[in-house]
């Protein structure tokens, strides 16, 4: 059965206004490291300047754009049903280290569906830490763009 990934964006760039070499490099080893397979769904959040390098980074991928504070994690909750998710898949991943998706990651893991959380090693709630199980640590990548040393 196929596995949905819930990312949200800047969390595993790790700030909120990543470049677009940084988007790209990041979503890539993020794909490359979970084995994201073609028939896999994503629900991709991100901020609207972000959004756009997402899509380019990874096509097919629903690009949901948030805004505000805790924009993007409201806009992966939003498109959230868990029955509509027990029903279409087996595996679920949620890719942040925010506290906001604790409540979710218990949620699904009630119908019985296998649910893990990656996050930044650095940068995962308490709260998200009890609730996932199990937990992979992504490192963040930096880029001279995104740090603003680039020239």
């Amino acid at each position: 059965m196929r596995t949905l990934h819930l990312v949200d964006v800047e969390n595993l760039c790790g700030c909120p206004q990543p470049s677009e070499s940084l988007v790209r490099a990041t979503l890539e080893r993020y794909r490359r490291s979970m084995g994201v397979r073609d028939v896999d769904h994503a629900v991709v959040a991100a901020a609207s300047r972000t959004a756009f390098f997402v899509g380019l980074a990874w096509p097919g991928a629903r690009v949901r754009v948030g805004r505000g504070p805790d924009g993007a994690d409201r806009a992966i909750l939003d498109s959230t049903d868990v029955r509509h998710i027990a029903k279409s898949y087996s595996w679920v991943v949620i890719a942040s280290g925010d506290h906001i998706f604790a409540p979710l990651v218990k949620s699904l893991q009630g119908p019985g569906l296998d649910v893990e959380v990656v996050a930044p090693t650095r940068g995962i709630a308490q709260d998200l830490r009890r609730a996932a199980a199990p937990l992979r640590h992504f490192d963040v990548l930096y880029d001279a763009e995104t740090l603003g040393l680039a020239s």
